[in-house]
């Protein structure tokens, strides 16, 4: 039986300003799905703790994408809340950094190009 190779990552989400963001999402997207080609801030796979920070798992060797979502208060009418993505790395999944740090500063979900890739 064939199993994919497992990797733990430590994550830390920050927003500009250095403060951490506690119970962010944090997103991986896997290359040859709906997500990957059009992120959504959809399925996550952790949240990060109160000191900004979460460890995730990522298999096999397909090149994936890596990002954040926190929310603010958004007080000028409904919902009331206004999501905050940071700008999603690409990597291959077994060269994915032991540490990543993200910053939650965009309005919205960025495309990434596919053709660029992180793990050169």
């Amino acid at each position: 039986m064939n199993s994919l190779a497992q990797r733990k990552v430590h994550v830390r989400v920050t927003w500009p300003d250095g403060r951490v963001a506690d119970q962010a999402a944090i997103h991986v997207a896997y290359e040859h799905t709906q997500e990957y080609d059009h992120p959504r801030g959809i399925y996550f796979v952790a949240w990060t703790d109160p000191n900004g920070e979460a460890t995730i798992s990522v298999f096999g060797t397909s090149h994936i994408l890596v990002y954040a979502e926190e929310s603010v208060n958004d007080l000028k009418g409904p919902p009331f809340l206004s999501p905050r993505y940071s700008i999603p790395l690409k990597f291959e999944a077994d060269k994915v950094p032991d540490k990543l740090d993200l910053v939650v500063t965009e309005k919205k979900l960025l495309s990434v190009n596919s053709n660029n890739c992180n793990s050169d």
